[in-house]
């Protein structure tokens, strides 16, 4: 019994410090754009998913964001759905499909190393690096490592921009 109370102590203290994707992405004095992305990486599919009987076309895609602090890096992940003609995003992962921008520890990404045009980074159990292959998404790379195995995305869309 005390480890559960334990468990629901730890995860209500840290999602006290969490941060939404407008406080990542506001800057403070000091603090500089290090690296963002926005890429879609799916084939575009039909969804008539604000039910006015007109199907939307939606992809797949993910957002990154990563700022130089004073104390070192921080940014976000976040992957959902999204909408290519009205340009915006609307559903969000995280464990389930959200119908609004996650808010909590789940966003925040970890262990974010930069090496030229390149940024790795830690989001949940994956490793993803993203590549800027310069403008547009033609020479840019997304891979997703989890444990041994290793994935490049075919990106259909977006761009990565690394500062």
């Amino acid at each position: 019994m005390f480890r559960y109370v334990f468990l629901a102590s730890v995860l209500c203290l840290s999602l006290l410090n969490a941060k939404s994707i407008k406080e990542y992405e506001t800057l403070k004095k000091g603090e500089s754009v290090a690296a963002k992305a926005v890429i879609f990486y799916s084939e575009p599919f039909l969804f008539d998913y604000d039910k006015d009987g007109t199907k939307n076309r939606l992809v797949m895609a993910a957002k990154m964001f990563i700022k130089k602090t004073q104390k070192g890096y921080e940014g976000y992940l976040v992957r959902g759905l999204y909408d290519i003609k009205n340009k915006k995003p609307i559903a969000f992962y995280e464990n389930a499909l959200l119908m609004h921008p996650p808010s909590n520890t789940y966003i925040a990404v970890s262990d974010i190393k930069f090496k030229g045009k390149t940024v790795s980074f830690k989001s949940g159990p994956f490793r993803y690096i993203f590549k800027d292959g310069g403008e547009g998404n033609i020479e840019d790379e997304v891979l997703v490592i989890l444990k041994n195995k290793e994935k490049k995305l075919k990106i259909y869309g977006g761009d990565v921009k690394i500062y």
